[in-house]
Order: structure tokens, then C-alpha cells, then sequence
């Protein structure tokens, strides 16, 4: 109804409003939002079921293609081509780890494995959000303005108050989506006559590479958009660079997910899992008990985590197998 309203109040080129006074058309304008709505669910669902892949992950990288092609886009009509190259390297900087992080977890063999990034890449959004509602409030209350106004004035003020924040929150969420304890336990019911000292050992080990790997790899991805601004006069926000990771992570769960089915092989959901961290003990479990499975969507979870609760990693087993599959289930994943 809000947005009816705001259109309702918009005047338009000729001085007109865009859209006429009345319930009857903002009525018309929240049934639209609605069904637009319901059918993007439907869709993802449709995906979900019958094609290939997580579908709200899908058309989620979808809409991220057009935020880089639009970035793109805008740096070619700057006259910043020679910017573009730029650009470029500086996206591979993301990507780059990202991909060598979930290439190590498959060469890690029946050792413990962690997904990277633990803290998701959701933080690097959360400081410029805050720093800009500070600014908005600033101007309402004045005890704030001298804050904002010396994080407006210096760039350099900002960005450093940005990568702290950026660090602080990495920390605490990786905390938070992958605590230790949860970890271990996870790991523990895979085989709990065989997890001894060593074993949790080799856990927090793991644990505490990937998180090390997950803040060095958001703070990088903070300082890209000062990056560009500071070599190549480019003012980009984190959204382009997070989009890129969406379509690449999004891209390689596919590709996984096509070779799981390669040769006509029928998958069907055992169970979905909303924290990461127990995935790969959920794949363990099941190739200890002779299983082929797969885990859907597992790359683009493991960027949002909780931000991410419509797209849970789906454990699929062969269709024949999901029977030995539950059983499993029942054993490793209760509360």
C-alpha cells in the first residue's frame, strides 16, 4: 500500500500525478506486487523441483547478472574504459579466493572441512548501511553530527571505521554460524565410536582455518570499492562485487549438481540443513554408509547463512536410497 501511495503522490512530466487518486488503483498496484510475488516463488519452486539447481538461488544470480552487466555498463559510459581492465582484475580478487577456498575443501579428503566464507559475505554490506543511517541521523540529533560529519568529510575516517566494523562482524558471526561446539558435535555423530582427541583436534583446526581465510576474505572485499575509487576514480559499492559472488558460487553449485546427475541418475531431497557447518559431516555420514549424495546449493549458503533462509542446503541421495538415507538422517541430524 505504500508503494500505491508514493505513486499516487508522484507527479509526473506533464505535472499529473502517475497514477490516479482512490482505493481502486492502489488496490490494482498491491495486487500486482503480490501476485509478481507469488509468482517468483512459484517459479523458484518449479525450478526447485524439476530443474536444475536451488531456483531462489537461480533467479537470484539472475538479478545479480544484471547488477554487474549494469556496473559494466555505467564505467564504459564514464569514458572508463582503460578503468574497465581495472575493474576486472580487481573482481578476480573475489572470485579468485573464493573459488581456491571450495577448490581446497575438495581436494581435503576424509579430513574435516569447513565451507568458506563462516561469516558469510552479507557483512560487507552491513557497515556502509550503518555509516549512512548515522549520517541520517546526525542531521535529526545533534549530539551524532560531529561523528557523521568527520566520517562524511574523511574518506580515509570512513574507510577504516568500515573495515573495522566489516572485521568485528566477521568475527561475531562466524561465531554465531559455525560455534565451535556445534561444529565438533556435528562431526562427533558421523562416527562416535572413532571421534576421540584427535579427531576434535583435527575439527578445530579446520574450523579455525576457515575462519581466518573468511575475515581476510571480507576485509578484502570491503577495501575493493576504496580500491577502484583510490587507482581508478571508479565509485563502486560492495553490491557489484557481491553480485559477482553470487554468480560464481551459484555457477559452480550447478555445475556440482549437473555432475551429481550426470547419466540420468534420479536425486531426491533426504533433508535440508540451515547451518552450513553440517553439511559436510552430513556427506561423510552418507558415504560411510555407502550413499551417494550431493549437497545443493552449499557455495551460495555458505555466502548468507542466515540471511539466506528461503535457500537451506538440500541433501539429495538417489531416489532408490532415500529410505537408508532417513535413517542416517534420523541418526545424525536430531536435535
Amino acid at each position: 500500500m505504500g508503494h500505491a501511495t508514493y505513486l499516487q503522490a508522484l507527479a509526473g512530466p506533464s505535472g499529473e500525478p502517475l497514477m490516479r487518486g482512490g482505493a481502486v488503483p492502489a488496490l490494482a498496484v498491491v495486487a500486482a506486487l503480490a501476485l509478481g510475488t507469488f509468482g517468483l516463488g512459484a517459479a523458484a519452486a518449479l525450478i526447485s523441483r524439476h530443474g536444475l539447481g536451488d531456483g531462489f538461488a537461480v533467479l537470484l544470480a539472475v538479478g545479480a547478472l544484471g547488477i554487474v552487466l549494469e556496473t559494466a555498463h555505467g564505467v564504459l559510459l564514464a569514458g572508463a574504459a582503460t578503468e574497465l581492465g581495472l575493474l576486472v582484475v580487481l573482481a578476480l580478487l573475489l572470485v579468485v579466493p573464493l573459488l581456491v577456498a571450495h577448490r581446497r575443501r575438495g581436494l581435503a579428503g576424509d579430513g574435516p572441512r569447513v565451507p568458506v566464507p563462516t561469516c558469510g559475505l552479507a557483512v560487507v554490506a552491513i557497515p556502509g548501511a550503518a555509516i549512512g543511517a548515522l549520517a541520517t541521523l546526525g542531521a535529526w540529533f545533534e549530539p551524532l553530527g560531529p561523528l557523521a560529519a568527520v566520517l562524511g568529510a574523511s574518506a580515509g575516517a570512513g574507510t577504516a571505521v568500515r573495515c573495522g566494523l566489516t572485521v568485528g562482524l566477521a568475527l561475531l558471526l562466524a561465531r554465531l554460524f559455525s560455534a565451535p561446539a556445534a561444529v565438533l558435535r556435528s562431526w562427533e555423530r558421523v562416527s562416535p565410536e572413532r571421534f576421540d582427541v584427535a579427531a576434535a583436534g583435527d575439527v578445530r583446526r579446520a574450523l579455525g582455518a576457515a575462519n581466518v581465510r573468511s575475515v581476510v576474505l571480507v576485509a578484502g572485499v570491503s577495501l575493493l570499492p576504496t580500491a577502484t575509487n583510490a587507482i581508478g576514480g571508479l565509485v563502486l559499492r560492495a553490491d557489484a562485487f557481491l553480485a559477482l559472488a553470487v554468480i560464481a558460487m551459484v555457477g559452480l553449485d550447478l555445475a556440482d549438481e549437473a555432475r551429481a546427475r550426470a547419466g540420468g541418475v534420479r536425486l531426491a531431497s533426504a533433508w535440508g540443513l540451515h547451518r552450513v557447518h553440517a553439511a559436510d559431516p552430513a556427506l561423510a555420514a552418507l558415504a560411510a554408509a555407502g550413499i551417494p549424495a550431493h549437497a545443493r546449493a552449499l557455495r551460495y549458503r555458505a555466502l548468507f547463512h542466515f540471511f539466506a533462509p528461503y535457500t537451506p542446503v538440500e541433501i539429495l541421495v538417489p531416489v532408490e536410497r532415500s529410505a537408508e538415507a532417513e535413517a542416517v538422517r534420523a541418526r545424525i541430524a536430531a536435535p
